[in-house]
């Protein structure tokens, strides 16, 4: 691994999974447009993994060594060549120091560096050259994609995802257990069986979310809160939506967010990235996260395509249930992905924990969470 390779939290390619799976999603254009607008106006919060990526590229810059990534697989002489003495080596056996990937960069002088950049990136925000960004998480959405969506300026929800959370909360009371064998994000849970265990055909599952959204859809007229457009697309006041008392879907409101696109554009416009630098460490844009889709004709165009991709993947199953060399290359794919994932969480709670503590920001203590449940 050189000086040139990226960090260790870079998670796998997807391209090992089979690529109806693995490939975009066919959707309507209303969800298209939805997805469109969170995305224009996704948060990012901190810490975050960026960070950790800045620091550790700029301290391979300042000539640190970092460790390969077959490291956990090497035999005892190559191990110990890596670190400057055994007591180093027993820390980073043992997880308690150089788990950011540099053998000669001890945690808490990697830890030091992420608190340096966050402090310089909330002055930005301070200083209102970079936007404050708010988000809500629902518990869940008919649409996983829409379970963490932005607050524009802070109060206003898109109606559409508001539409999906209740959705789903009436299905949820209804006594309907959902699911989706599908692991793309964009992909529609469904009823697939009552509390009862009643197992429920596709046409019938279908006709119990048709009149589930009409019974929402007739709910959410009465709504009296206060609503605008913004961009062509209807949205709500969030301090009225949860005050509402048709409301069931859980969820809580973030504030200590940024708004990314502005984040970037203040990159952008120093340099095109290449000389964007916080504290002495050269920053990047931050990633919008988009799930892939195609944008279909209209609704039942989407249906088509989405029950062929259905049977795509059910077919897949069931040829891949007698093939042990298939499952076990799925197997470990998904092994190497969760390691990397959980690789990711540990870094961002170590820096959590260690700067930020146990406590929620001022702002989110001083406004409270509107009478929502995690």
């Amino acid at each position: 691994m050189g000086a040139g390779s990226p960090a260790p939290s870079k998670i796998y390619s997807a391209s090992a999974l089979p690529p109806v799976i693995d490939g975009s999603y066919p959707v309507d254009p209303e969800t298209a447009a939805a997805v469109e607008a969170a995305s224009r106006h996704q948060v990012g919060s901190f810490p975050n993994e960026e960070t950790v990526d800045w620091v550790f590229r700029h301290f391979v810059s300042q000539g640190k060594t970092p460790l390969p990534d077959d490291i956990d697989g090497g035999d005892e002489k190559v191990l110990r060549s890596w670190f400057r003495d055994s007591n180093s080596l027993e820390d980073f056996r043992s997880g308690r120091d150089f788990q950011y990937g540099l053998c000669d960069v001890c945690d808490r002088d990697v830890e030091r560096a992420c608190q340096s950049v966050y402090q310089s990136f909330r002055r930005l925000i301070d200083h209102g050259e970079i936007r404050s960004g708010a988000h809500v998480r629902f518990r869940g959405t008919l649409i996983r994609f829409f379970e963490d969506v932005p607050l524009l300026d802070q109060q206003w929800i898109d109606a559409y995802t508001v539409v999906l959370a209740e959705w789903s909360a009436l299905l949820l009371q209804q006594g309907y257990q959902l699911g989706n064998a599908d692991p793309h994000q964009l992909a529609c849970v469904i009823p697939l069986k009552t509390n009862g265990a009643e197992l429920l055909t596709p046409s019938t599952s279908a006709d119990r979310t048709e009149a589930a959204r009409r019974r929402v859809t007739a709910m959410l007229a009465k709504f009296e809160g206060r609503a605008r457009t913004i961009d062509g697309r209807i949205y709500f006041h969030f301090d009225d939506y949860v005050r509402w008392k048709g409301r069931k879907a859980q969820c809580k409101a973030h504030y200590d967010g940024f708004v990314i696109a502005s984040w970037n554009d203040w990159v952008e416009a120093r340099g095109n990235g290449a000389t964007a630098e916080l504290d002495g460490i050269r920053v990047a844009k931050i990633a919008v996260r988009v799930p892939a889709l195609v944008r279909c004709a209209d609704s039942q165009e989407a249906a088509r395509q989405q029950c062929r991709r259905a049977d795509l993947i059910i077919g897949i199953v069931t040829q891949a249930y007698n093939n042990d060399r298939q499952i076990a290359r799925w197997c470990e794919h998904f092994k190497k992905t969760i390691i990397e994932i959980y690789r990711i969480i540990f870094t961002i709670e170590r820096i959590r924990r260690r700067y930020f503590g146990d406590h929620p920001p001022a702002d989110e203590m001083e406004r409270g969470n509107y009478g929502c449940s995690d």
